[in-house]
């Protein structure tokens, strides 16, 4: 399960993607780094150490020359001391020609620390005829023979070669010298812990260094998405910032045409919507309207000529039903397109607005003008009317309210219109969502779309509080004219 979760952050994840490329490269270079360099530094040290190993077996073979041929274990003692002492000598052994041991001498191995020396030759020491190496898994082995010539020469000693090793003439014995190879192991060792704390302080630079560089290129991209999100659940957005010229930038640029373009046709759906309700309502009130009015005052006229009660009863009817029609028709045609809003404004609008509602529905609703001056477009407008009669007819419907109050007010460059109520309430995050045609989620997103917004405050058995606001149009020629 750890595995599986890891693999699909990694798949889901931009930062961790790039964290485990980097992590894997640097885990490779450095180990090829590493590998490549303890195989070069291993051969480096073998071979210095053969050439200290022959160096010191070709010394002892001529320092032991007089112990030798005597015999002599002191000599032979004498004459090896010095090399026993060295870094990565762990024994010396001297062999006569019989193949007896006549000297051995061997550091401590709580001196050394760690690989105990070899205890003898690794082949038959009859068949060393020159200095020969011989590797096992922790040391090598240095024998060479011990010769002396039988008639010395002039300026030749009789025990020493003057001149070098290749005049020797009887092998009186053998010298061995094993040299540990623990010195370089321990170098390879520390050249491997010296990388892996490199590739240790690599990776931990890198994650700093690759979360930093990540969330810097993915704070558009996160941004974005926001954005997207918000768009995709229906809800206003504002331009994504174009910080780049890249990628980035060129799809921060889309989105936002995407964006101003969804936003005008936003508005062109709107004034298409207000022209239809506008040709509705025209029809209503100028064809339907005044056609059922001529029709009632025409029954009106024939009652007087209907000489039997049960006719004049039902002409009656007739006449009451028709009556209601025009007062349905008339109520619709308000609510379609409002004249008052048309001809006077959105405050007088208003007002009648609510009189309308406390007269057919009973909820007494008052209205607070502050008087100043509030110039706004058209579709606004339209806009807060129908949010304002939206809200009316919620009240009427779910608040079971005894009284409801809208003030109109300017504060600032905006106008403020706060419709409360004293009704049930309800939680003010349960508001109604996308779905609703024209509620509450609708109300806001449009206000939104003009510039304005839409909060809401409420809490069961507290009533409701639902204030627009809206921009003012030309509020710096208001404000030189109002001061």
């Amino acid at each position: 399960m750890p595995i599986r979760r890891l693999r699909n952050a990694i798949r889901e994840q931009f930062g961790l993607k790039v964290f485990f490329a980097f992590f894997f490269v640097i885990v490779v270079l450095l180990t090829a780094y590493t590998g490549i360099g303890a195989f070069r530094e291993w051969n480096k040290a073998e071979e210095k150490l053969r050439e200290q190993g022959e160096m010191l077996a070709d010394l002892l073979s001529q320092s032991v020359v007089v112990g030798l041929f005597a015999e002599d274990e002191k000599l032979l003692q004498a004459a090896s001391a010095g090399m026993l002492g060295l870094k990565d000598v762990t024994s010396i052994t001297v062999y006569n020609n019989g193949r007896k041991v006549l000297y051995a001498g061997r550091r401590s191995t709580s001196e050394r620390g760690t690989t105990p020396p070899s205890r003898g030759p690794v082949r038959d020491l009859r068949s060393v005829v020159g200095l020969e190496v011989f590797e096992t898994e922790d040391s090598f082995q240095f024998i060479k023979p011990v010769s002396i010539r039988s008639v010395p020469e002039a300026a030749e000693s009789l025990y020493f070669d003057l001149e070098g090793t290749g005049r020797n003439g009887r092998v009186i014995g053998y010298a061995q010298v094993v040299l540990s190879k623990d010195s370089f192991r321990k170098d390879i060792a520390s050249l491997v812990t010296r990388n892996a704390a490199v590739m240790l302080l690599f990776i931990a630079a890198g994650w700093v260094i690759i979360s930093f560089a990540v969330k810097q290129v993915t704070r558009p991209l996160r941004n974005l998405t926001g954005k997207v999100r918000a768009l995709e659940l229906g809800m206003p957005v504002e331009p994504a910032a174009v910080e780049t010229h890249d990628e980035i930038g060129k799809l921060a640029a889309a989105f936002n045409a995407m964006v101003e373009a969804r936003v005008k046709a936003e508005k062109s759906m709107r004034e298409s919507e207000e022209r239809e309700r506008h040709l509705i309502a025209t029809d209503l009130h100028d064809f339907v309207g005044q056609n059922l009015v001529a029709s009632q005052y025409q029954l009106g006229a024939l009652r007087k000529f209907l000489s039997s009660p049960e006719a004049a009863m039902r002409m009656d009817e007739a006449r009451e039903l028709i009556a209601q029609t025009i007062q349905y028709t008339r109520s619709l045609t308000i609510e379609l397109r409002s004249p008052v809003l048309e001809e006077l404004g959105l405050e007088p609008a208003i007002e009648s607005l609510a009189e309308s509602y406390e007269s057919t529905h009973g909820v007494p609703v008052r209205v607070e003008d502050d008087g100043l001056p509030k110039e706004i477009s058209d579709e606004t407008g339209y806009l807060l009317f129908r949010s304002v009669r939206e809200l009316l007819m919620n009240i009427v419907k779910h608040a079971k309210a005894t009284e409801a109050l809208i003030s109109v007010m300017r504060t600032g460059d905006s106008i403020r219109i706060a419709v409360r109520d004293n009704g049930i309430g309800f939680l003010a995050a349960a508001s109604p969502g996308p779905r609703h045609s024209f509620g509450l989620f609708t109300i806001r997103e449009r206000l939104r779309g003009l510039g304005g917004r839409c909060d809401v405050e409420s809490a069961p058995g507290a009533g409701t509080t639902v204030v627009l606001t809206a921009p003012l149009v030309n509020y710096g020629e208001q404000g030189k004219g109002t001061s």
